[in-house]
């Protein structure tokens, strides 16, 4: 009797899933209702999967950033067309990203001090997968060894891929978000600055 009623739940349980709205086993389909379409690719050593890009958007358009209370000021100034970093009040360290104390000297004051936005690609990577309609793909992300000394990781814009290259002199620019209110700062090759072709890394 017990067996029985074991196999009558396993019934149940099993056309539930059948009907949830996707196959057994947990898979479903997109919230847009259609199915995700991938496609194999072969590289020289391997072999991936890409996602076809579903909707297509505006990709200078970039999605909101993460404001806390520690990194709001260089939202703030970001929106303002500015790009800032901390200086420690101790022992006069510029230091990015945003942080509550001083690395060096762990004193909790500081003051904010505006950047030239100048400086170079330290080092690279272009980004082709996982695709996400948000981005333009390949996406060329940048670790910016400034002027002042301090490092920035952002996206390198206006650029050929083919052409990003360690050393290449870059500026700060400025994007739109999907909050009218904020902005995000990315880098271009500075201008009269002829970027020379470089190897993807």
């Amino acid at each position: 009797m017990r067996a029985a009623r074991r196999r009558s739940t396993t019934a149940r349980t099993a056309g539930r899933r059948k009907t949830a709205g996707g196959p057994p086993g947990g898979r479903r389909r997109p919230a847009s209702g259609r199915r995700l379409r991938l496609r194999r690719v072969r590289s020289a050593d391997s072999i991936y999967y890409v996602a076809d890009t579903i909707t297509p958007v505006d990709a200078t358009v970039h999605p909101v950033p993460a404001v806390t209370a520690d990194n709001e000021f260089f939202w703030t100034a970001a929106s303002e067309g500015r790009l800032v970093a901390q200086r420690c009040t101790g022992c006069g360290l510029l230091r990015h990203p945003p942080a509550v104390a001083c690395p060096a000297c762990h004193c909790l004051d500081h003051e904010v001090v505006e950047l030239s936005g100048r400086g170079e690609v330290y080092s690279y990577a272009l980004l082709h997968h996982p695709r996400s309609p948000r981005f333009q793909y390949p996406v060329a992300a940048v670790l910016v060894d400034l002027e002042e000394g301090v490092r920035v990781v952002s996206n390198l814009v206006d650029v050929d891929p083919a052409a990003v290259r360690v050393g290449l002199p870059v500026e700060v620019a400025f994007e739109p978000t999907d909050d009218d209110d904020l902005a995000v700062p990315v880098f271009r090759p500075r201008a009269g600055v002829a970027p020379t072709k470089g190897v993807a890394r």
